[in-house]
């Protein structure tokens, strides 16, 4: 079993047990592994146990993941090392054999989670296609194991961490609704948007955000969005965005019908 400990004097003995799960860490209460201290951001960075090291990727903190005094964006953290997030310092430690810890999900600190697959083993050619971007990780994989639940086997759900994955998916597969991150690096969600409007004008597009603005919700609006909401933090939440999406992907259906 591994886990991070601070080893900072403000929050010296802080700890967090690392399972197989995308872990934020912020400042936030709503982060997994929350720290309080000014110089970690809201939400500064998240991390996976995987073997015997931990997958680091920085959330465009303010000030900023190092490890061994080189900031980071994405990288690995080994046994025993330290990382910094502004000025708190946490070191992983291990207290038992990594093969002993519980097996990853396949996933990388590049990739997408892969999509849930249909329970029979066959292809879920007939199922309703679902595609969700965002940067974050654990995002991703809450919101789509949520999703998945709520849906009862009807959806295929495809999970991509960026914009150059979203194109890639949408082209290969007839997705129906896509649920778009609005800040993401490189291509935000409002620019992958528009791409995605005008080259799958069929694609039913819905905006998720964690700071509403209604400057941007009518830009949205405005260029092909059905829908723009707030991002869910909570499984009530989550269930709330479901409701909305399966009310949207019906009425496509209907109107294909």
């Amino acid at each position: 079993m591994a886990k991070l400990v601070v080893i900072s004097k403000s929050h010296a003995g802080l700890s967090y047990r690392l399972g197989n799960r995308w872990v934020t860490i912020g400042r936030s209460p709503e982060n997994s592994f929350q720290i309080t201290e000014s110089s970690v951001s809201g939400q500064h960075c998240e991390v996976l146990w995987r073997g015997n090291e931990l997958l680091v990727r920085d959330m465009r903190s303010t000030n900023g993941t190092f490890i061994k005094d080189t900031l980071i964006t994405e990288a690995a953290l080994g046994m025993g090392q330290v990382m910094r997030l502004g000025e708190v310092e946490l070191r992983l430690e291990v207290s038992e054999s990594p093969s002993l810890s519980d097996p990853p999900k396949e996933a990388d600190c590049h990739g997408a989670l892969p999509a849930v697959k249909s329970s029979n083993g066959n292809p879920a050619a007939s199922k309703r296609q679902l595609l969700l971007v965002d940067d974050s990780m654990a995002f991703l994989e809450t919101a789509g194991e949520v999703f998945e639940a709520l849906a009862n086997g009807e959806w295929e759900i495809h999970r991509a961490s960026g914009a150059d994955q979203a194109l890639g998916i949408a082209q290969e597969r007839q997705i129906e609704l896509a649920v778009l991150d609005i800040n993401m690096p490189m291509l935000d969600g409002q620019q992958l948007l528009g791409m995605l409007h005008k080259r799958h004008s069929e694609l039913k597009l819905v905006m998720l955000t964690g700071l509403a603005d209604e400057t941007r919700r009518a830009q949205c609006l405005a260029a092909g969005a059905e829908l723009f909401l707030e991002k869910p933090i909570t499984r009530d939440g989550m269930q709330f965005v479901f409701n909305l999406l399966k009310d949207l992907m019906t009425w496509k259906h209907r109107r294909s019908a």
